[in-house]
């Protein structure tokens, strides 16, 4: 659980509120409510908005923003840094010629998948080696 869901989840069991009423407040699923919660579904500032008021709390009591140039966001987790670290290398693999940009066309969706994720591209690519529609001409 992230801070953010540990804060959610905190303050509606404060207040005697079940996943239902913040659902039904936000217009959402309580399953939406529990991944927020629980950090599996990522929140936008505006969602974090509503549901802060469907808590009745200050936005800053369930989330600490980051200020930018272009105005408040919810900054990023150590997943999504880590994956913009790993943009930013492979787009200097490519500048500097240790990638392909056709390489990296493949690689940067596929970093950003999770093992179910990588799993099917893999059998879908192993599929398509073997079909000589796709291979190349040698």
């Amino acid at each position: 659980m992230n801070e953010y869901g540990a804060n959610v989840r905190r303050i509606r069991k404060e207040k005697g509120l079940s996943m239902q009423n913040i659902a039904d407040k936000l217009n959402c699923s309580m399953q939406a409510v529990s991944q927020y919660e629980r950090g599996t579904r990522k929140i936008t500032l505006e969602t974090a908005k509503k549901l802060a008021a469907a808590l009745d709390v200050p936005l800053d009591s369930l989330i600490e923003l980051e200020y930018t140039e272009d105005g408040p966001r919810i900054p990023p987790t150590e997943e999504e840094r880590k994956l913009e670290r790993m943009d930013a290398e492979l787009a200097h693999d490519v500048l500097t010629g240790k990638t392909s940009p056709e390489d990296a066309r493949i690689l940067k969706p596929f970093r950003h998948l999770n093992n179910d994720g990588r799993d099917k591209v893999v059998a879908y690519a192993s599929d398509l080696e073997g079909n000589p529609k796709y291979q190349r001409i040698q």
